[in-house]
């Protein structure tokens, strides 16, 4: 079997999750600042959230991460507002921010967080992470402000997909 983490990979994934981590605490700190002017009544605010929701449904990962998210950061901006606990967290159903009650049975299937399919663990995409080698290079090589937030930006995207 190959090892995955080398000498070579290992700063390129390290790399990788630094700029994820940062490009997730932006997320998280806009969803806070929009949702806080969506309970205090800015009627704008609704469309970007729901905007961001739609921009990454269409992966199940990231739409478990971004559900995630939105439950935690929801509930705290609730906290902040000193909402009783049993305010519900928030979510996006038809284009619209809603209660996010109990879960529905495909809520459950996209559960953050899979590491295993029937009881099979997943390997990595060896490709992908050729190619996050490859993009990190060219971070490390680039001059341009334009370019290297281009690259951070592909980066994180690739780096969670692994």
């Amino acid at each position: 079997m190959k090892l995955l983490l080398n000498t070579k990979t290992v700063n390129t994934l390290g790399a990788a999750m630094i700029d994820a981590t940062a490009l997730k605490a932006t997320v998280t700190a806009a969803i806070y600042n929009d949702y806080l002017a969506y309970c205090k009544g800015d009627s704008k605010a609704e469309a970007g959230l729901v905007a961001l929701w739609e921009s990454v449904a269409k992966d199940k990962k990231t739409l478990a991460t971004m559900r995630a998210t939105f439950n935690r950061t929801t509930k705290k901006v609730h906290a902040d507002l000193e909402l009783p606990e049993s305010t519900p967290a928030k979510k996006v159903k038809d284009s619209k921010l809603v209660d996010s009650n109990a879960k529905t049975a495909s809520d459950k299937e996209e559960s953050e967080g899979n590491t295993v399919e029937n009881n099979q663990v997943v390997a990595p995409n060896l490709e992908l992470t050729a190619t996050l080698e490859t993009l990190a290079h060219m971070l490390k090589t680039s001059k341009d402000a334009n370019q290297k937030a281009a690259l951070n930006y592909a980066i994180a995207k690739l780096a969670a997909s692994l």
